[in-house]
């Protein structure tokens, strides 16, 4: 298997935070998306946390946004809205979750 696809919520995460620049960030994780998703990873909560927690707090709600879509184990999406402690964007990390149900 490719190893894009078994990309540990740890590893996700540091790929991201080597990305000085907060929109690269963005860009990154949605290379990490393609990559897993292209060669069967599943993309998790876990993941989400991960990369949320090492990026720009700029860009935290664009990372859920770009990665919400392709998470599988959205019954553990309280583990993502915590990282938000602010309600304006918790209610658009919560939107961009609904999408999926």
């Amino acid at each position: 298997p490719n190893l894009v696809a078994v990309l540990s919520p740890e590893d996700a995460g540091a790929s991201v935070a080597t990305i000085p620049f907060s929109l690269d960030q963005i860009e990154a994780a949605k290379d990490v998306v393609a990559g897993m998703s292209k060669y069967g990873g599943v993309i998790t909560c876990k993941h989400v946390v991960r990369i949320v927690k090492t990026c720009s707090p700029l860009v935290k709600v664009d990372i859920v946004q770009c990665m919400a879509p392709f998470v599988s184990d959205l019954a553990n999406e309280e583990s993502i809205l915590a990282e938000f402690p602010s309600a304006y964007e918790r209610a658009q990390v919560d939107r961009a979750l609904n999408i999926r149900r």
